[in-house]
């Protein structure tokens, strides 16, 4: 049996990208279309397991945009795995 650790999350996903920051950013003239896709990376993002209830979704979502949903492969090593990215 694999215990969930967010951490290891954070080592597969470099961040997010949604178009609502990329335009901000550029708009605040902080990004300019040159720029390398870190600059405007969303390195803070929401993680969510595959079972977790759409309760705790609409709770994500009356702060953030997006959520990451993740799953666990246990044949795998227990190495968890981007399953989806939602976005409302």
């Amino acid at each position: 049996m694999c215990a969930f650790k967010e951490s290891l999350v954070s080592r597969f996903v470099e961040g997010v990208v949604t178009l609502a920051n990329v335009v901000s950013q550029m708009v605040n003239n902080k990004a300019v279309p040159t720029d390398k896709v870190e600059k405007v990376m969303l390195r803070n993002f929401r993680k969510v397991s595959l079972d977790a209830t759409l309760g705790r979704l609409a709770r994500i979502f009356e702060k953030e945009s997006y959520a990451v949903v993740f799953t666990t492969e246990r044949h795998l090593e227990c190495k968890l795995y981007i399953k989806l990215f939602v976005t409302c």
